[in-house]
């Protein structure tokens, strides 16, 4: 008998796994504002796990002086959503203030981008789960800045995204996925990965996949844009035992380009993973 699905990753039938061409896309869609800051099995965890990072780096909570208006939408949005009482984790005296409070009440990193007369700009904010980048050597840079290392952005996404984010309604609430293979589910990870070598079939149920669940919302008085990050990991083993999944992640990782391997941490073991997922 093979792996039994859990209910814990159903998220996993949400993977940008789209026929065609697998190159960079937004691929967003709408959500209603009760699905914005969800809570799952991991929150209670993830919360105290944010609680020290916080205490290790508080520089990875801060804001560019003047934009105060943003930061206060923020948190009255945030209070509502969670209601009077919000869950705050243990943070030690030195280090609480509003954005520190916002950075241990929801599991998700938080960022604010704001719009100057040039582009697009990111002004601050929360990010204690990052993916190989630090709010310390982004934060003040434009989004095309931003995406500077993932490769292509400049040429298949930077116009389509800058045109989304300008147009953008007060109101409309959109989701985007992305996904990549890790060897293990480290939450904290500010540096770049190393390279990995080839794997037989067999090691790959030791992998997991790290997805970002991101949602885009703009702020009515201030016209900021909150971009919120939710960190999720899966074992491989759940992506074999949902058939459909499994088969789609086949489909895309033989049609995919080098570029687009690369951009999934899937160069060198392309083949290994298609094996594993096709055990299933």
């Amino acid at each position: 008998m093979g792996p039994v699905p859990d209910s814990n990753y159903d998220w996993l039938g949400e993977l940008p796994l789209p026929p065609g061409s697998p190159d960079l896309r937004m691929g967003t869609r709408g959500i209603d504002e009760a699905d914005w800051l969800p809570t799952d099995h991991k929150t209670e965890e993830e919360l105290v796990r944010r609680s020290r990072l916080l205490v290790e780096h508080p520089q990875f909570a801060q804001m560019l002086p003047g934009h105060e208006q943003p930061l206060a939408e923020l948190l009255s949005l945030v209070e509502h959503d969670r209601g009077s009482e919000l869950r705050i984790g243990p943070v030690v005296p030195e280090v609480r203030s509003e954005l520190s409070n916002l950075a241990v009440t929801v599991p998700e990193d938080v960022l604010l981008m704001v719009r100057n007369d040039a582009h697009w700009f990111l002004a601050g904010g929360v990010l204690l789960f990052p993916d190989q980048w630090k709010l310390t050597d982004k934060i003040g840079r434009s989004l095309a800045a931003i995406h500077e290392p993932t490769d292509a952005y400049d040429e298949l996404l930077e116009s389509k995204v800058d045109h989304f984010f300008d147009r953008l309604a007060v109101g409309r609430l959109v989701q985007r996925r992305n996904w990549f293979i890790h060897d293990e589910a480290t939450y904290f990870l500010d540096g770049k990965l190393g390279a990995r070598g080839l794997i037989d079939a067999a090691d790959v149920a030791n992998l997991c996949i790290r997805s970002e669940r991101q949602t885009l919302r703009r702020l009515p008085e201030s016209d900021a844009i909150v971009f919120t990050v939710k960190t999720q990991f899966a074992p491989f083993e759940q992506v074999q035992a949902r058939p459909e999944v499994s088969a789609q992640m086949v489909e895309f990782l033989q049609a995919a380009s080098p570029r687009s391997l690369a951009n999934k941490a899937a160069a060198g073991r392309v083949g290994a993973v298609i094996d594993y997922l096709s055990m299933g």
